[in-house]
Formats: C-alpha cells, sequence, structure tokens
C-alpha cells in the first residue's frame, strides 16, 4: 500500500504552525513512517504537480490570487485541513475587517498601495470545504498529531476525541475552569505526547 501524499501550503501568515511541525523532532521521524510529503515549502524545494491525499493549509486568504490559489489547491486534494489560527479563523490578518480596506492600504504601503490589491480577510473554510481543523497560534503539536490519526484512519476529530488523546478529563478541564486556571497549564502537565 503507497503512503498518502500529504503537502502542506502557505498563505497571509507567519509560517510558524509549518515551523511547529517541522520541529516535532523525533516524532517526525514517526510520521513520515506512514506517509510522504510531496511538497512543503518550509523543509524541500521539490514542487508536486498530482493530487493530494492531505492538503494542510495555513494563512488567511487576503486577496484573489489567494483565492483562486487555494480553490486550485482544494481541487487536487482528497481531504483539505486548516492549519492554525489565520487559517481557522482568519487570525491576526482579521484586524484588517475592522477598516476600510483603501485606507489601511495606504497607512501600510503609502502611495504604492494600488500594487497590493487586497480583499477582507477570510478564514479557509469561508473560500473552500475544509474537512479538517488545527486550531492555535501556533498549533499544538499533540493535537495535530490527533488530527493526522484520524485522517489516516478516516474518522472525523471531534473536541472530546481530542482531550482523550492528551489524556484530559472532562473533570479536569472542569476544575480548571471553576477555579480560573488556565487550562493550557493542565495540557502540558497532562499531556502523553500520542505515538504515530
Amino acid at each position: 500500500m503507497s503512503k498518502p501524499k500529504v503537502a502542506f501550503f502557505d498563505f497571509a501568515c507567519c509560517e510558524g504552525c509549518q515551523l511547529q511541525v517541522a520541529n516535532i523532532g523525533e516524532l517526525l521521524i514517526n510520521v513520515l513512517d506512514i506517509i510522504q510529503v510531496v511538497e512543503f515549502r518550509e523543509v524541500m524545494s521539490e514542487k508536486w504537480d498530482g493530487e493530494f491525499d492531505v492538503s494542510f493549509v495555513e494563512g488567511s486568504i487576503t486577496d484573489e490570487h489567494a483565492v483562486e490559489r487555494v480553490k486550485k489547491i482544494r481541487e487536487r486534494s482528497k481531504i483539505l485541513v486548516a492549519l492554525g489560527s489565520c487559517a481557522t479563523i482568519g487570525g491576526v490578518n482579521g484586524m484588517k475587517n475592522s477598516f476600510n480596506l483603501e485606507e489601511a492600504g495606504k497607512y501600510v504601503y503609502g502611495e504604492s498601495y494600488k500594487f497590493f490589491p487586497t480583499i477582507h480577510t477570510k478564514a479557509v473554510h469561508q473560500v473552500v470545504k475544509v474537512d479538517y481543523f488545527v486550531n492555535g497560534c501556533p498549533i499544538y503539536i499533540p493535537e495535530f498529531v490527533a488530527v493526522v490519526k484520524c485522517i489516516l484512519q478516516g474518522i472525523p476529530i471531534m473536541y472530546l476525541n481530542i482531550l482523550y488523546v492528551l489524556n484530559v478529563s472532562l473533570m479536569e478541564m472542569y476544575a480548571c475552569m471553576t477555579e480560573g486556571l488556565p487550562v493550557w497549564d493542565l495540557l502540558q502537565k497532562q499531556v502523553v505526547t500520542p505515538g504515530v
């Protein structure tokens, strides 16, 4: 059986979520045993002109060129994953949606703003169908791995599934929330990084 062909793409973002994936260390070796990365600008120069089994898209959609590009990626992808806050909710780039776009362009680019056409920032799912979401800025690697596992098994992921994978009980989550403790601290203390 051939390994699923996986690609990573970026749009308007800092690319920190892809760097998280590139820096996961030994776990990356386990992941690479079961998938074939065919395009990932952060770590390789090769391009793939075929179809993708899974595409991870980081970044928000901020111009018409990006709209067309993400649509082409969607057409070539069996499964598309929005990776990180910019892709899932529009991220920091979404702040410009509160302003007149022409005025924002002038503020950032001065008189050259006409060379940088823009649209209101959109999350990826506002432009194309998204099958899975990995939230966060940057992403949380155990959640990324949980999503990859679900994709490879052909099952949907639910928030409660992520808690199970992260080895966090609902009672612990409830205790954190009622005591005003950061849930992130609980996750860092309790997490058992799942093997792939």
